[in-house]
């Protein structure tokens, strides 16, 4: 993969501006969810999170490999295991952020997806 591939797409939309990054792990769908939403696995790459996990459901979501970890509170949107997921942050910039899984041979693809207020410089956010 070039340096390139790891940047991610920004298209500016009449509701905002949406960044979506794809990645690929030489694991099935199974093994990806299971890093992405299991406690354990969760807290080893990116961070805890202390709530309901199931659609409407609220909780506090720690960074905690961040220079300075705070929790935020969000709320699950959509949760369809294992190939969807779907999260929004309360607060004032109002962050979503949709994770979608598929198969692609003995592949997982990720889709993340985010959309921003319209007008955001996302530049920072799109080097990955």
């Amino acid at each position: 993969m070039t340096g390139d591939e790891r940047t991610g797409e920004v298209d500016v939309l009449a509701e905002g501006v949406r960044l979506r990054f794809r990645r690929r792990w030489p694991r099935p769908v199974d093994d990806v969810w299971a890093a992405l939403t299991e406690p354990d696995r969760l807290a080893r790459w990116i961070g805890t999170y202390d709530g309901l996990r199931e659609p409407g459901g609220t909780g506090v979501f720690t960074m905690t490999h961040e220079d300075e970890p705070a929790g935020e509170r969000l709320r699950v949107v959509a949760c369809a295991a294992p190939v969807r997921l779907v999260v929004e942050w309360d607060t004032e910039a109002g962050w979503r952020v949709d994770l979608d899984l598929d198969s692609e041979g003995r592949e997982t693809v990720l889709t993340f997806t985010q959309l921003f207020p319209a007008g955001t410089d996302v530049a920072e956010y799109a080097l990955g």
